[in-house]
């Protein structure tokens, strides 16, 4: 709860958008425990479901949620679509 609170006057202090985007993409476990897993190399949807013991629509939700921020990416393997975790560019 306090980091939530935190977090909370971090962004209205800021006023960063990039930084609004990226604590709350953040702030659930499961994304942060998926961009972890994909720190460690390539894995697809089924790879990632097995490692985390979530629902295959669960992980679909989060990748988009962090794709959309930017944070991972995916490329076309044959009928499979590997998502990989972005090199930070920058630093907060």
């Amino acid at each position: 709860m306090l980091t939530c609170i935190y977090a909370k006057v971090y962004i209205r202090c800021t006023n960063t958008l990039v930084i609004q985007i990226t604590l709350l993409t953040f702030a659930d476990l499961n994304r942060s425990n998926i961009v972890e897993l994909l720190k460690k190399g390539p894995k697809s949807v089924r790879e990632i479901v097995n490692a985390l013991s979530i629902s295959q629509s669960h992980v679909f939700r989060h990748l988009r949620i962090l794709s959309e921020a930017g944070i991972v990416r995916s490329r076309s393997k044959a009928q499979l679509r590997i998502y990989l975790s972005l090199k930070r560019s920058r630093s907060f």
